[in-house]
């Protein structure tokens, strides 16, 4: 059992490389089972040249998503600030200032082949202009 974090995977083989194996399935993306066929360059210490096959399961994976680009004012309670679907506040009752404007959100999948996953967003301060009224006195 593999836990897929997103990054490529490289079947290592000792005395073998890409031009002796073929992996069937997409490795590199998602949940699986993969077939790995290894063949002999020339032939194996016991003089046959038949393919090995290995089979290999990738049961759960961490999603691969784009971090959400959120805005809000000063001062709000992180559970007033909507959140994309599937993502949630880690710790909601906390306040966003301008000393403090990165916190960790847990996306939690539809798919149960992925694992739920905290990420640190970084939240875009909006300020507020203050309305400045000219007078004309007569």
């Amino acid at each position: 059992e593999y836990i897929y974090t997103g990054e490529n995977i490289e079947v290592l083989v000792n005395g073998f490389d890409k031009s002796t194996m073929e992996i069937t399935g997409n490795i590199q993306k998602d949940v699986g089972l993969y077939t790995i066929i290894i063949n002999p360059k020339v032939k194996w210490k016991d003089g046959s040249k038949t393919p090995i096959t290995i089979k290999w399961e990738i049961k759960k994976a961490n999603p691969i998503i784009e971090v959400p680009k959120i805005s809000a004012h000063r001062g709000m309670k992180l559970k007033d600030i909507k959140l994309p679907d599937n993502f949630y506040w880690k710790n909601p009752e906390e306040v966003l200032s301008s000393n403090k404007n990165s916190f960790y959100v847990t996306y939690v999948p539809l798919d149960n082949n992925y694992n739920s996953i905290d990420i640190l967003i970084t939240i875009d301060l909006v300020v507020e202009k203050n309305n400045i009224i000219n007078m004309c006195l007569p």
